[in-house]
């Protein structure tokens, strides 16, 4: 058994890329982090189209009222880390926006014919959710289907937004009288003027999902099942020293019960049924 880990927090304020105080440096430093990853435990990326606009559109106005401001920027919530193990920390809050501005850079740089910065930060973000990485590398490549992939449907959503906002494929702004949209600043604005709070918290999975609970106001909330899952797999690794293959083996558990009906049909019962009939039955040893 493993002995239990110290639990530690840390907090600053980040951009997505830049020179300092950054979650991807613009240079080479030993002091910081270059790669991020959605780990095995998580949800996969779940946005849908009222989410993406709201961002997007958060987004380009602030951009397009940068001109009234003397410090341009733009706070969209918090986001939570891992330590650093091999200079790759898990990202436990806060992958549903990053991943899409990362699809909503992706997006921009069809209209620009020079690479910019963003090109070198797909290679600096994965994901281990089953199902999840194969669709990730996918997107980043134009293949495999886009009706299966998360990814590639909320390209689609993401496009869409941004001819709502009026910037076309040519880059022009529909209202009349106002100068073309500037693509290329737009993208250095949301890699070095949209600000993350990174909090960075060291220990369990467990105590991580404390502070999960506390901050997460913005996205789905963690049912009971869910967080019995994340915590049964840390206690597997902890305790009987399992490897990520035995996530894979309670998700396969999971699926069993949700298709206890059959596939398609509402199932039998719920994990949330299953478990609460499990503590019903040890309270009453």
């Amino acid at each position: 058994m493993q002995p239990p880990r110290n639990f530690e927090v840390q907090a600053k304020t980040c951009t997505i890329y830049g020179e300092k105080d950054s979650l991807w440096p613009a240079k080479s430093d030993g002091d910081r982090l270059s790669k991020l990853q959605v780990p095995i435990y998580q949800r996969g990326y779940s946005w849908g189209e009222a989410q993406i606009k709201r961002l997007v559109t958060d987004l380009i106005n602030a951009f397009r009222e940068q001109d009234q401001a003397a410090n341009p920027s733009l706070f969209i919530g918090t986001m939570l880390l891992s330590e650093a193990v091999d200079s790759t920390q898990d990202i436990i809050d806060g992958q549903q926006r990053l991943t899409t501005i990362l699809i909503l850079l992706k997006a921009l740089q069809k209209n620009e014919t020079e690479q910019s910065d963003f090109v070198a930060l797909i290679s600096r973000f994965s994901t281990r959710v089953a199902n999840e990485q194969q669709h990730w590398t996918d997107f980043n490549n134009g293949a495999g289907d886009a009706a299966n992939n998360a990814y590639k449907v909320a390209e689609d959503l993401v496009e869409t937004a941004l001819d709502q906002m009026g910037i076309g494929k040519n880059n022009e702004i529909a209202e009349d009288g106002e100068k073309s949209f500037q693509t290329s600043a737009f993208i250095q604005f949301l890699l070095r003027s949209v600000y993350f709070v990174v909090i960075e918290a060291a220990g369990d999975i467990s105590k991580k999902l404390q502070i999960f609970d506390s901050i997460n106001t913005a996205g789905l909330d963690l049912g009971a099942s869910d967080v019995f899952k994340i915590r049964y797999y840390d206690f597997l690794k902890a305790v009987h020293s399992k490897g990520e293959s035995v996530f894979s083996e309670i998700n396969e558990l999971y699926k069993k019960v949700h298709e206890s009906g059959g596939i398609g049909k509402a199932p039998l019962c719920t994990m949330d049924d299953v478990l609460g009939l499990y503590q019903t039955v040890v309270i009453g040893r």
